[in-house]
């Protein structure tokens, strides 16, 4: 499921929050160190579950792969961060689609979101640390999946891609599953985007999950005015803004929406 440092980090974020066992989604983007699967789950999945989402990655943050200048993981402002940076499952996809419109380049559309680094600055300076990758801008999405919370199931699944590895793995074990196994693979094989599986199943499932972005109504958003601290000029590696000040929005982020999100590393 999660191998290793991925998994100590989602156990260190939900210990933090204090919040009980996740199921961890980014929105849009594929991360093959997690695995060789990758699913999109249908915008009606977040439906009745408790979870939350973050406008960037939570474990990443906590365990320095994504940095602010003159900040170490240890600090008490990494956690402030955390707590005012969550957004309701209710909220992600209209945050989304703001903070598309206000930190990606117009010019580029919503390409620039896989392609490039945001812009513009953010007000806690997170975009403007030359190090961090996409990770530090690229929305998390948190469904609980304790034992009281309803679990997803292959009609929650929009879509998904593989290595033939894994492919062959799940084939497996299908397989070897109840009676219905065989009617249930051909379900699931119905929503895969390369029946043959690929080594390439993360350019594949981000190329389609662009091109349903690209299709939908979100492709042109309403631009949002932007603040003094969200001007380039006005947050640098050298001066960024504080972490632990009052925030405008919870989220510290513009109100903002997303046509897919995609596994970190498995269906959830």
């Amino acid at each position: 499921m999660r191998a290793g440092d991925e998994s100590a980090a989602a156990r260190e974020v939900e210990l933090l929050l204090g919040v009980g066992p996740c199921l961890y989604f980014y929105a849009g983007r594929v991360f093959p160190r997690a695995g060789g699967l990758a699913f999109a789950l249908a915008a009606s999945s977040c439906s009745g579950r408790n979870g939350a989402a973050s406008p960037f990655d939570t474990g990443g943050m906590l365990r320095g792969y994504i940095g602010l200048h003159g900040v170490s993981t240890q600090d008490r402002r990494i956690q402030l961060l955390l707590d005012r940076s969550r957004i309701g499952l209710e909220l992600w996809r209209s945050d989304l689609a703001r903070f598309l419109a206000t930190y990606f380049d117009p010019e580029g559309g919503h390409s620039s979101y896989w392609i490039a680094r945001p812009w513009r600055n953010d007000p806690d300076g997170i975009f403007a640390y030359r190090p961090n990758e996409w990770r530090a801008w690229t929305f998390e999405i948190r469904l609980r999946s304790g034992a009281e919370d309803n679990p997803l199931s292959l009609t929650d699944v929009s879509k998904w891609c593989s290595r033939d590895a894994e492919l062959l793995a799940l084939q497996a074990a299908f397989l070897h599953g109840p009676l219905d196994a065989d009617a249930k693979w051909d379900q699931l094989m119905n929503k895969h985007l390369d029946l043959a599986g690929s080594s390439a199943y993360a350019t594949v499932f981000e190329s389609w999950i662009r091109e349903e972005v690209r299709q939908s109504p979100i492709a042109t958003p309403p631009r949002c005015s932007l603040t003094a601290e969200t001007d380039p000029r006005s947050n640098s590696p050298s001066n960024p803004a504080p972490l632990d000040r009052a925030p405008s929005h919870p989220t510290s982020m513009p109100r903002c929406c997303s046509k897919a999100a995609s596994s970190k590393s498995r269906l959830p």
